[in-house]
């Protein structure tokens, strides 16, 4: 299955925003360089503002991939509501995602709580 352009350029956002140093390759001598402090944190701020935008496919890749150190992270970083949560929730469950489903019912509890049910009759 051919990945579309959005699945390509959500990939490398999330590649370019939890890798290291971001490197260019000189154009005289053909040798990679790392690009100054300045110019990571630009492209760094870049990526994290096309990730914000995005956050329903941004987790539900990590989801998919199981990638929990990445999604701790975006939760921590307030990215999402718990109305969100409950979606990726049920993404994870659909789709079988056992430790991902785990970890955002985790999440969930310690973060934003359950609203208790009164069954009574």
């Amino acid at each position: 299955m051919q990945e579309n352009q959005h699945t390509r350029k959500l990939k490398e956002a999330i590649e370019g925003y939890w890798m290291g140093p971001i490197l260019e390759i000189d154009s005289k001598n053909g040798k990679y360089f790392e690009q100054n402090e300045l110019k990571q944190n630009v492209k760094k701020s870049e990526y994290e503002t096309y990730l914000k935008l995005r956050v329903r496919p941004l987790m539900e890749y990590l989801i998919e991939k199981e990638d929990l150190d990445k999604m701790e992270d975006v939760a921590e970083k307030g990215w999402f509501t718990a109305a969100q949560l409950d979606g990726f929730l049920k993404i994870a469950g659909e789709k079988h995602c056992l430790s991902s489903f785990a970890w955002l019912l985790q999440w969930k509890k310690h973060n934003f709580g359950f609203k208790d049910k009164d069954f009574s009759l």
